[in-house]
């Protein structure tokens, strides 16, 4: 028996519309620029030296940072401790470094400790380093 239905080709069209509300805010990102001063290592070890002579240490300082970091003074404690190169002083651009070269010559027998401090403008721009 025969359909009553012939297929002529035409098919049927449906529209289906669908709503969605959408809601946002924009905003602009903003940062307090930091400086960021980082020591290669945080604590220097000179290891047994004789009283009379000299050790020689280095140590590089980077700021990692995205803003320059104004180096004011470098304090060191500990007896027998000294910097002799690479004075810091003035300005450390973001991302730049800078070596700095420490020694230690004992005056007498027995384990000696200290530190140098390095203070800078920043609100992270004290770096503190261990030697011993």
């Amino acid at each position: 028996m025969a359909s009553p239905l012939r297929n002529t080709g035409l098919g049927a069209l449906a529209l289906v519309l669908v709503s969605a509300a959408l809601s946002g805010c924009g905003a602009y990102a903003t940062s307090t620029p930091k400086s960021a001063l980082v020591a290669s290592s945080g604590a220097i070890s000179f290891g047994d030296v004789l009283v009379g002579r000299a050790a020689v240490q280095n140590v590089t300082v980077s700021n990692l940072g995205d803003t320059s970091v104004n180096i004011s003074r470098a304090a060191i404690s500990g007896r027998g401790f000294q910097l002799i190169g690479g004075i810091p002083s003035g300005a450390v651009a973001a991302g730049e470094s800078m070596s700095l070269q420490l020694q230690f010559a004992p005056a007498s027998f027995g384990v000696t400790t200290g530190d140098i401090t390095l203070t800078g403008d920043g609100p992270d721009a004290a770096l503190k380093i261990s030697l011993r």
